[in-house]
């Protein structure tokens, strides 16, 4: 689109120009809500007054102006070869901006005669309305409408006095000539915001995340959509983040995101992106145990069995390698579900092979009373525990609090109000004395009420002492076959028996 505007003469005491407009093509909201149009004219005529005319097409609404310095001057000619220059007004009425120059004493008159009196006249000078920079224009600040498709601007000078002081008429172009301008074609593009940027990153839970960004002023619409459906819908300013969790089985995810604000047309950005499901099946089972295979060819991690979603019973002990067809395989995490809703599940020992517990693994183990995390475990994906209300004591052996995703111990969808966020309230944690204070500080392991520190191993009867005592204490505990609690694993191959005893007396002797 272009705008061209022409000359125009109106009567013998008016005159009309196209004015100079100077605005870059916009194609975006890199101008913000409203767009700045700079307006300028140069032209020169004997009058008092000249008025600038706006017509602008629907959709468009002038909502400031500012005015350069030095923009607007008055020439006055006084005497031969002396000029005086002052600063016209403006003032804006609707559409139109009104400039005027100020009265001056003195007398006017095209044939400069010294014998007339100096006082006897009030004079007009020549209009000067001119600009040499962007600075020194006229800016007007125009909004535009969400449905604004484009349009022509139309802009127009008038120029216009009052009655010549003399009871003549006004001296229209005055010995300047006629008023000039240069006039320019130039594109007024119709506005769409900036296309919002959609990003995409798998979490170490296999989950999606989802992050949305526009310009800070615009509003941000998203919806994401698979096969059954819409599944996440939300309108925010600037920014959006969101997470979408797989499921069962892979699928197609559709996000779409619109950005707009009420000056704005909507621009719109959509992808397509495929999210995996959870691993499924096993692929193997040894000793009651079922295993997956994962990206590394010698490893595999705990899935769930034949009978998902309760595969597993009773006490189980997960072993740090397991052997299948000739080939030893390093069990290095609890896989997606592996124990999901195993409600007969009332123990497991987890080795120190073991790095990852994934999203729901233990979800829904209502008779799950402790467990024990080894060191070598840095990350727990979302939900890995979630509603085993009946877990009242969790260990923690790495000095590091483990990364800890979103709802991993958390029971607050349960109704009974008593198993409500069960675990953070009547379980205990307990972290190596060393590691106390960072799993107090740590954002999520702190919404557990109740934090100690583990025993030292050795310190068998709990008093604070390794001592011959503790000999005695840990042989009973070895011939009562109960299960043995982490500390009586004196030197920490991951098994407790004799070996820990002798060791234990070793260690009294050398200290003596």
């Amino acid at each position: 689109m272009t705008l061209l505007l022409t000359m125009l003469t109106m009567g013998n005491a008016n005159a009309a120009s196209h004015l100079n407009v100077q605005m870059p093509p916009i194609y975006s909201t890199s101008w913000g809500s409203v767009i700045q149009v700079p307006v300028t004219a140069h032209f020169e005529a004997r009058v008092q007054s000249w008025q600038v005319d706006i017509e602008l097409p629907e959709g468009l609404t002038i909502v400031d102006y500012s005015a350069g310095n030095d923009m607007s001057v008055c020439y006055f000619d006084r005497f031969p070869y002396e000029s005086e220059y002052c600063q016209a007004t403006i003032e804006r009425q609707g559409n139109s901006f009104i400039g005027a120059c100020p009265e001056q004493d003195g007398y006017w008159y095209p044939d400069w005669n010294p014998n007339l009196p100096n006082n006897n006249y009030e004079c007009y000078g020549n209009a000067k309305w001119e600009a040499d920079d962007y600075e020194d224009m006229m800016t007007l600040s125009i909004a535009v409408s969400r449905d604004f498709h484009g349009g022509w601007m139309e802009i127009t000078s008038t120029m216009w006095s009052t009655e010549d002081v003399r009871g003549g008429t006004v001296i229209e172009n005055g010995e300047h000539g006629q008023p000039y301008v240069d006039g320019k074609e130039i594109p007024l593009i119709y506005l769409e915001a900036l296309p919002p940027m959609i990003e995409t990153e798998e979490t170490s839970s296999g989950d999606l995340l989802v992050t949305v960004t526009t310009q800070e002023d615009l509003s941000v619409r998203v919806e994401a959509y698979n096969a059954d459906g819409l599944i996440y819908e939300n309108t925010a300013i600037g920014r959006d983040q969101f997470e979408i969790y797989r499921t069962m089985s892979d699928q197609e995810i559709t996000i779409r995101a619109y950005a707009s604000n009420d000056y704005l047309m909507p621009s719109a950005s959509e992808i397509t992106y495929w999210l995996g499901g959870f691993d499924g099946v096993h692929d193997f089972e040894e000793d009651g145990i079922y295993y997956k295979y994962t990206s590394s060819p010698d490893e595999v991690k705990v899935a769930w069995g034949e009978y998902y979603p309760s595969s597993y019973y009773g006490q189980v002990d997960i072993p740090t390698t397991v052997s299948h067809e000739g080939q030893s395989y390093r069990v290095t995490a609890i896989g997606a579900l592996a124990f999901n809703e195993c409600d007969a599940l009332t123990g497991v020992t987890i080795p120190s092979s073991v790095t990852t517990i994934e999203t729901l693994a233990f979800v829904s183990c209502f008779n799950l009373t402790q467990v024990t995390l080894p060191a070598s475990v840095t990350d727990i994906h979302r939900e890995a525990f979630q509603a085993c209300y009946n877990l009242r004591s969790v260990t923690s052996l790495a000095t590091t609090p483990p990364t800890i995703h979103r709802l991993a111990f958390d029971c607050t969808w349960v109704e009974d109000d008593l198993k409500n966020d069960a675990i953070h309230r009547f379980a205990t944690l307990y972290v190596p004395r060393m590691a106390l204070e960072a799993y107090r500080a740590d954002t999520e392991w702190s919404k557990f009420e109740h934090i100690e520190a583990i025993q030292d191993a050795g310190d068998v009867d709990g008093d604070g002492n390794v001592s011959i005592k503790d000999v005695t204490s840990l042989i009973d505990l070895l011939l009562s076959g109960d299960t043995l609690p982490d500390y009586a694993d004196v030197n920490g191959d991951g098994v407790t028996s004799i070996k820990d005893v002798t060791i234990l007396i070793d260690i009294l002797l050398s200290n003596n």
